[in-house]
Order: structure tokens, then C-alpha cells, then sequence
């Protein structure tokens, strides 16, 4: 998709947003469109609305701590990934064992986050 069409989504999204600031879809639409393009600050703002609805999802953690990271907060990226695995491992989500040992682990290329 063009970014002209990612720009289309981030404004429909945030229209969505405005009128329904807690639906999921619209919440996740948004953020998927701001990090195709390359908006961090604006996909950190929806993640932590997310995990104001759901605290104790450690996907969203993980994805916020990629956000953070994609905008050079690398400390509270960390913080946020740590948070994931925690969080992961109490919830017994061994899918994203891998994915945050990468993160925990390092080196951290442009492939961590696909």
C-alpha cells in the first residue's frame, strides 16, 4: 500500500477513534497505519491507550517497547519488553518467547520488528 493510502487510514482511524475512543479496531488500525508510517509517537500514544483497557496483554507491552524503540526511547522499550515477558510467562504465552528474547537479547535489527 502507498503511503498517500496509509495517510487515508490514519485520518479514517482517527475519525473512528474520536467518535469511539475505545474500540479495539479502530484503536489498531490506527496504530498499524501510524507504524507503516513510521509515526512511533503516535503509535505509542494508541498502545498506551490499549493497555489502559488491557494492562495485563503482554503483546501490547511488546509492541509498545517496539514503538519506543523505533523513536529511540530504547530505556523504556526495555522496560516495556521486560513487562511483556513477564507478563507472557504468567500467562504461559510461549509464542512470544522467541520474539521478546530477541528483544531482551539483542542485537536488534530491522527484522526484530516484522
Amino acid at each position: 500500500m502507498q503511503a498517500g493510502k496509509f495517510a487515508e487510514a490514519v485520518e479514517f482511524y482517527c475519525k473512528a477513534t474520536t467518535r469511539w475512543p475505545t474500540d479495539l479496531d479502530a484503536l489498531t488500525g490506527r496504530i498499524a497505519a501510524c507504524v507503516r508510517l513510521r509515526q512511533f509517537s503516535s503509535a505509542a500514544d494508541g498502545l498506551k491507550t490499549l493497555l489502559s483497557l488491557q494492562p495485563d496483554n503482554p503483546k501490547i507491552h511488546m509492541n509498545l517497547g517496539d514503538v519506543l524503540y523505533q523513536s529511540g526511547d530504547t530505556e523504556t522499550a526495555r522496560v516495556q519488553w521486560e513487562r511483556a515477558r513477564q507478563l507472557a510467562v504468567a500467562g504461559k504465552r510461549d509464542d512470544l518467547d522467541e520474539p521478546l528474547k530477541k528483544r531482551l537479547s539483542g542485537p536488534i535489527t530491522a527484522q526484530t520488528f516484522q
